[in-house]
């Protein structure tokens, strides 16, 4: 482990992380797929803003500010219902629906899991 971790904020990390690879495919995923414009433009807005987040979340939780992802995480939930919900209501082409589908369950489950251990994290000491 490094210097200077705990296990809450390894694991913390480490669905962050899980997290931003989540956005990277949601990201990706209009162009290997055959999507029309709608789908295209949802798979990248809703890709980078979960990129964007869990970005500020790596930033928090490596600068003992972890209380501070609580918010983030939340709206990455709300991502995760847009991803599953979008393609079923847009008659998404199977893939696209199968990989959006997917990656908005287990960010759903991973960012609001993310967000209960934000809520055990010590508070920040002041400086």
């Amino acid at each position: 482990m490094m210097a200077g971790t705990t296990p809450l904020r390894t694991r913390m990390l480490g669905i962050s992380w899980l997290n931003m690879v989540i956005g990277a495919v949601v990201f990706i995923t209009p162009f290997v797929t055959t999507t029309r414009t709608p789908e295209l433009w949802s798979g990248v807005l809703i890709g980078l803003l979960i990129v964007g987040l869990e970005v500020f979340d790596v930033w928090a939780e490596t600068h003992q500010r972890a209380r501070e992802a609580r918010g983030p995480e939340f709206v990455n939930a709300l991502a995760g219902a847009w991803l599953v919900l979008y393609p079923l209501f847009a008659g998404s082409a199977t893939a696209y629906l199968a990989v959006n589908v997917g990656a908005g369950l287990v960010l759903i489950v991973a960012a609001l899991y993310n967000a209960a251990l934000a809520g055990r994290a010590p508070m920040p000491r002041p400086t």
